[in-house]
């Protein structure tokens, strides 16, 4: 397992590509001491593949998303076999995605963003002391930053005091190195201008990561997680990082912004990646379908 998390890293996938892979093969590990009777010795056949997908579908009813994850976990590993000198062919290249509806992204509405800044505000009026108000502030900033301007958890994590730009009238954020180890420069709006100074101003002073925990270290993605599921249920809202970057996409298709441009700041290498912002979404279709009721 340590091996095969060398060899991700070594193709420079990300942390959380990484450990999203080595916990799919720890699952698929644990399945085959399970259906076989036997320890996983690091290899497996074509027919294991399959009989862990159909496992997959009709005993654990995982989601499509996650079918597909797990198979690309274990085609990644096959390939890693095949590298290693340990198989001669990757017994995963034939197993076949699950076909999913075409859906959008999940995406808060208008009312849901208003939840949502509402309640980060709470936040900051309620501390009564400095500790407290700096948190505010920092998950404020976080809150903001993430809906303004799409980033994903690790990217924002990964920032650091150099990567930022204020001004008056204009702000930066320079991603170093987002998905596939691209570089890209995002313009801020004078909302997340004004959170991002607002967190500044109380952050310690000195260089280092952007966002940083009550113990000066940086703030690692997870806890990003947690703090906005936190945000989310205060505001009767199911918020993830995820889904402020989608959202920050939807804005942008509603506002008329050309694809390519939306690329551009999504960081997306494709077209058709960005497209799934047009479809229509669960509300969408939900209301579609209440039209039948009147």
């Amino acid at each position: 397992m340590n091996t095969f998390e060398e060899h991700l890293e070594a193709q420079g996938r990300s942390a959380l590509t990484v450990g999203g892979y080595t916990a799919d093969l720890q699952d698929f590990r644990q399945w085959y001491g399970l259906a076989n009777g036997l320890p996983f010795t690091g290899l497996f056949t074509p027919t294991d593949v399959r009989e862990y997908k159909s496992w997959l579908q009709t005993v654990r009813r995982a989601a499509p998303a996650t079918i597909n994850r797990r198979l690309a976990a274990l085609r990644s590993y096959g390939a890693f076999l095949i590298e290693s000198g340990r198989a001669e062919y990757n017994p995963a290249a034939a197993a076949r995605a699950v076909k999913q509806q075409l859906v959008a992204p999940r995406w808060l509405d208008k009312t849901d963003q208003a939840r949502v800044a509402r309640e980060l505000e709470r936040s900051g009026l309620a501390a009564r002391t400095d500790p407290a108000r700096r948190a505010a502030a920092r998950d404020a900033a976080i809150g903001i930053v993430l809906l303004n301007a799409g980033l994903r958890v690790a990217e924002l994590c990964e920032l650091v005091m150099e990567d930022v730009t204020l001004a008056e009238r204009s702000g930066w954020l320079r991603v170093r190195s987002g998905k596939g180890d691209k570089y890209r420069e995002l313009p801020l709006n004078l909302s997340a201008r004004g959170a991002l100074s607002g967190w500044i101003a109380r952050r310690p002073a000195g260089p280092g990561h952007v966002f940083i925990s009550k113990q000066h270290t940086a703030l690692r993605p997870r806890a990003v997680q947690r703090m906005l599921a936190i945000i989310g249920r205060r505001a009767g809202v199911k918020l993830t990082p995820h889904t402020l970057r989608h959202t920050f996409a939807h804005n942008l298709i509603g506002a008329g912004v050309s694809l390519d441009q939306i690329a551009a700041l999504m960081g997306h290498s494709r077209l058709e990646t960005t497209s799934r912002y047009t479809l229509p979404g669960r509300a969408d279709l939900a209301r579609a379908v209440s039209t039948l009721d009147l």
